[in-house]
């Protein structure tokens, strides 16, 4: 057996370490496999901790052919970050993920401060609802501007194929208990807000973002629909101002974030060096151990970027819970001829 991340033969189980109970990708499992089946599948899986890179993986896992069909089955009706979007439009109470992302952007950016280096062009990797940026959105505005703000874009986005009859009925009735909720939260002071935020400090920042995309399976549906529109589009005129593929860009940015990417993607040391070509800063945002299973191909512990040491300057930014049962690390990756 070869380690996916490295290709390294130097692998080992982990007996006792992987955690059956979690499942969270049933819903997209079950799109190629049997109620009956989808239980002896997760059986039979085993963790292994590949002892070059020091990355630990599920085995046997969906082939890519699989995951392709998965994608395609489920990109229309995915809408887990399009929640993201609503809750920060109504107030930021349920962003806990992205309260801790930017908490962890806060930390590094101190780090970055302590260290002489200014931030000036900022982007974040792939999924335009789950990082910083967001939170700094719903944070910072009021209820009005938020609403004006998402109205305007739903206007400006790109429009995509006519949702079928079962996905518009579903969509009204999201847009209904959508709208129940802005007018409940319209009449209640923003008392939830559990962290404050110093503008000053990030408006430059968060005034001329980027998103930087890589397609991959491994997102599922990694350009979802909602009110007829793509994330990428409706993101592009509310949340950034440049929607870019990694691929073919050519900027440099003095900060980029990554937030619950590299566990997704086929190699996440790979992915790592093409971001750390766009940037001498890459902050870096990944479930902690427990959180392996069929949507996370990898569980990126502490020792994956221990080992990363020889090639970065690598700050660890600590452990902060996102709910009762699951926490997030954060790790912040300088460039070592930039140091």
């Amino acid at each position: 057996m070869k380690c996916p991340n490295c290709n390294s033969t130097f692998v080992k189980p982990q007996k006792g370490s992987f955690s059956q109970n979690h499942f969270e990708g049933i819903s997209y499992l079950s799109v190629l496999l049997s109620d009956n089946s989808i239980t002896d599948f997760r059986k039979s899986q085993i963790e292994f901790f590949c002892k070059s890179c020091h990355i630990s993986f599920l085995s046997p896992w969906l082939n890519i052919n699989d995951r392709n069909e998965i994608y395609n089955k489920k990109k229309r009706v995915h809408n887990s970050g399009w929640v993201s979007l609503e809750n920060s439009i109504v107030g930021n109470s349920r962003l806990r993920i992205q309260e801790v992302s930017f908490s962890f952007f806060n930390k590094a950016i101190d780090e970055l401060s302590a260290r002489n280096k200014s931030v000036k062009t900022y982007a974040e990797f792939n999924c335009p609802f789950s990082g910083p940026r967001i939170f700094f959105f719903s944070a910072t505005g009021s209820l009005r501007s938020r609403l004006s703000a998402f109205k305007s874009s739903v206007k400006l986005g790109n429009n995509t194929s006519i949702p079928s009859t079962i996905e518009t009925f579903f969509l009204w009735i999201n847009l209904f208990f959508f709208s129940i909720l802005i007018l409940f939260r319209y009449f209640r002071l923003n008392s939830d807000r559990s962290i404050t935020i110093n503008k000053e400090k990030f408006n430059k920042i968060f005034s001329s973002p980027d998103l930087l995309l890589s397609y991959s399976t491994c997102f599922w549906s990694g350009n979802c629909v909602r009110y007829n529109n793509t994330c990428t589009g409706l993101s592009n005129s509310l949340l950034f101002q440049e929607v870019v593929s990694i691929d073919t860009c050519s900027k440099k940015y003095d900060l980029v974030f990554a937030s619950n990417v590299l566990d997704h993607v086929d190699k996440p040391s790979d992915t790592i060096k093409m971001l750390m070509n766009r940037t001498d800063s890459l902050v870096i945002q990944v479930h902690t151990r427990n959180s392996i299973g069929f949507q996370h191909l990898y569980a990126l512990n502490s020792d994956f970027f221990e080992n990363l040491k020889n090639d970065f300057d690598v700050i660890d930014l600590g452990v902060l819970p996102s709910s009762p049962s699951h926490s997030e690390q954060g790790f912040l990756l300088i460039n070592k001829s930039n140091t």
